[in-house]
């Protein structure tokens, strides 16, 4: 299931019906789409972008969809302003890596009105064309002046039957974007041995990537300068056992992968027995919460079982702490199998229940 974050005015939030009854209520019914409707009756482009950066959307949450502009003709806001609201909103989202889908504003069935929406739809047309999704919902509603007199409760706000309208002609635009969208960053990470000079980059991924869980549900338990550590970092770099992944050069996952692991890996039941230098141990790897459900955490674990096979290693081992659910479905999904628990030790949790996982190249 995919999530989109719908800010707007009452055209959003279903006026005068509700939510309930608005036409991303609609497009729900498709039922391949969440839609969270932040539509609020007579916001305009300012009000509605305050709100888009003043409060945080849950990390599953990747992608945001606009529709505004009728209420800042109402109350004469300049076209300029309106204009440079959107520009803000392209470069917070960009900023932000969220997808932006801009719903054009809808030509009402006041023809003194229309000019000024018009015009700003061209604008607006204009401005994010080839930058992010545009999504026009005119042709639901209705393209000349006597179709969309129909549509209208009262010249702007559509009827019932027209928010379904719009509802089930958005639907399937919205699936192809958002599938489009997912093909694209599922092919975007490149993962490569780190090199000397990404030291910088690396240990800020980490300090970001501690600061973004902080509040996280679940939590990996890492601090700062404590794990991992700087000289775990260094030395990591050093022997060519860090791998990052890039997002269109910017480093959206990190990884550590040797045949070290902690002492308490003695005191579990293994499948296969290997000497050390027949293992591949997974230390921190992390993707940052801004990434997250483009399946980065596979391509990175799929990127540790071919190296384990290049280097005919018998056995892949990782540790996952102890209500660490996300972490551990994304293993379990490559097949990498709970081999049970145990208390370990590490400086940034002290003695904790870690979950012990494995897989295997060799058959036993």
């Amino acid at each position: 299931m995919q999530y989109i974050a719908c800010y707007g005015d009452s055209l959003v939030q279903g006026f005068p019906y509700g939510s309930k009854y608005s036409w991303t209520a609609a497009v729900e019914k498709a039922g391949k789409i969440k839609m969270l409707n932040y539509g609020l009756c007579g916001d305009c482009c300012d009000d509605i972008l305050f709100r888009v950066r003043q409060y945080a959307l849950p990390e599953y949450v990747q992608n945001i969809l606009f529709l505004s502009g009728a209420n800042d003709i109402l109350q004469g806001r300049r076209q300029e302003d309106i204009l440079e609201d959107y520009r803000r909103l392209l470069a917070w989202c960009a900023e932000k890596r969220y997808a932006l889908c801009v719903v054009l504003p809808l030509v009402s069935a006041d023809e003194y009105f229309n000019r000024r929406l018009l015009q700003l739809r061209q604008d607006v047309e204009l401005l994010c064309a080839g930058k992010t999704f545009l999504l026009d919902l005119q042709p639901a509603i209705g393209l000349d002046a006597g179709a969309r007199k129909r549509a209208y409760l009262d010249g702007v706000h559509p009827l019932a039957a027209t928010y379904e309208a719009m509802g089930a002609y958005a639907a399937p635009l919205l699936e192809k974007w958002l599938a489009d969208g997912a093909a694209k960053k599922s092919a975007a990470l490149q993962i490569r041995i780190a090199r000397a000079d990404d030291y910088n980059d690396v240990r800020e991924f980490y300090y970001s990537l501690t600061d973004a869980m902080r509040d996280a549900e679940f939590k990996p338990g890492w601090e700062k300068d404590v794990y991992p550590a700087q000289n775990f970092l260094l030395e990591s770099i050093k022997n060519g056992e860090l791998y990052i992944g890039e997002v269109d050069g910017r480093l959206a996952a990190c990884m550590v992968i040797n045949h070290k692991y902690n002492e308490s890996y003695k005191n579990m039941r293994w499948a296969i027995d290997a000497w050390d230098e027949e293992l591949l141990v997974v230390h921190a790897l992390g993707v940052h919460p801004s990434y997250s459900g483009r399946g980065l955490a596979q391509q990175m674990t799929q990127k540790v079982i071919d190296v384990a096979r290049e280097n005919k290693i018998k056995a892949i081992r990782l540790d996952v702490l102890e209500g660490n659910i996300p972490a551990e479905k994304a293993y379990c999904k490559k097949g990498f199998v709970y081999r049970g628990v145990i208390k370990m030790f590490y400086e940034d949790t002290g003695w904790t229940n870690y979950k012990l996982f494995e897989y295997l190249l060799e058959r036993v």
